[in-house]
């Protein structure tokens, strides 16, 4: 069965996939209002102020373990406005709506493109992961692909768990690191980890 998995997301990734909105529920946006009562305990006053930073820092590690110290000297943190508009991506993950869940990752990515885009000091694999994911987000690429990834509800439930778990321990690295490791994986710049990827959101 695992290899199955594999070879599906192998097919899902493939250029020649047909598009989205063809298998996609066009519901509208519509923030659940249970997570298992995580989300609703989430607030910005019961976080420390290093929480946005450790949230994008979670990320760049989630994107390419490998290059994290070099991603790490692109990052830096984010105002109120921007943490803001992540945090309302987080109310918006869905268990139930593939769409509002890959829009709200998507503009999570966005808010990290925001912060590294204009690194000076990327080093020839952080340019290239930066590239990848700047290219492939703003494209559309990753939400074509996200969302057939997620069509599969055991997926989506499996996924969204992934991300909000460190909310539910207010660890906000690992909140960040389960986002970035899932565009990663979407993406290709941890190709070589989607079996242990989906071995872990299924434990």
């Amino acid at each position: 069965m695992k290899s199955s998995f594999i070879a599906g997301i192998l097919f899902l990734l493939c250029a020649s996939c047909g598009r989205p909105e063809s298998i996609v529920s066009t519901a509208q946006q519509e923030p659940i209002s249970n997570l298992d009562n995580l989300l609703l305990e989430i607030s910005l006053d019961d976080m420390p102020n290093s929480a946005s930073l450790d949230f994008l820092n979670g990320f760049a590690h989630g994107l390419d373990p490998k290059a994290y110290n070099d991603i790490l000297k692109c990052v830096h943190d984010i105002g109120p406005d921007s943490w803001n508009r992540v945090m309302t991506d987080v109310h918006n993950l869905s268990k139930i709506h593939v769409k509002q869940t890959v829009q709200a990752i998507e503009d999570m990515a966005k808010v990290f493109i925001s912060v590294v885009k204009d690194c000076k000091s990327a080093v020839s694999d952080v340019t290239r992961d930066i590239g990848i994911l700047s290219r492939d987000v703003n494209a559309g690429v990753f939400a074509e692909h996200a969302m057939k990834f997620l069509i599969e509800p055991w997926k989506l439930v499996q996924v969204v768990d992934h991300i909000v778990v460190g909310f539910s321990k207010k660890n906000y690295f690992e909140a960040g690191d389960g986002t970035g490791e899932f565009v990663g994986v979407i993406l290709g710049l941890r190709l070589h980890d989607i079996e242990s990827f989906l071995k872990k959101i299924s434990d």
